[in-house]
């Protein structure tokens, strides 16, 4: 297993991956002292990425790597999760037009806990998934996402119900 971590505004982020990809993203604030390890190009790669993402550039996270087999999820949790990758930088989202994206008009609520489940914030973009009156939840708490939704250029009257 292979792990980086990254100092960022809000505290700290922490890459998990393997072989293939991505498997996990912490959100913290305390540092958590790794290894010395040379990492595969995929991990090197998504250090740049997130880098140039913590400095204020409109990058894609989506390039970076995930290993889908081991992140897990249900069928419903994966499909949620894909359609969160499709909402880009700087932009915000309902829970209920992420619900009737992905085929589950009724479904917002479902769609708010397999977001709250997701193992890869930040690659599967769940800071800009909002509720209609407002913020809503985030694993990594409120604080990191509206951090993380300040750093795309949202400010907070666009998320106030």
């Amino acid at each position: 297993m292979y792990r980086y971590q990254f100092s960022a505004p809000t505290g700290y982020i922490t890459f998990f991956g393997d072989h293939r990809g991505l498997v996990r993203v912490t959100l913290q604030d305390d540092k958590v002292t790794l290894p010395n390890q040379q990492y595969p190009q995929w991990l090197d790669l998504a250090i740049k990425v997130v880098e140039r993402y913590l400095q204020g550039e409109k990058v894609d996270l989506t390039t970076i790597p995930v290993d889908w087999r081991e992140i897990g999820g249900t069928e419903f949790q994966q499909r949620v999760w894909h359609g969160c990758q499709q909402i880009g930088y700087g932009s915000l989202r309902a829970y209920s037009w992420l619900a009737e994206r992905i085929g589950c008009p009724r479904g917002y609520q479902a769609v708010g806990q397999a977001l709250g489940r997701n193992p890869v914030p930040l690659v599967i973009p769940c800071h800009r998934v909002i509720a209609k009156n407002g913020l809503g939840g985030f694993t990594g708490g409120l604080r990191i996402k509206r951090a993380l939704l300040s750093l795309e250029g949202q400010d907070d009257n666009c998320w106030r119900g």
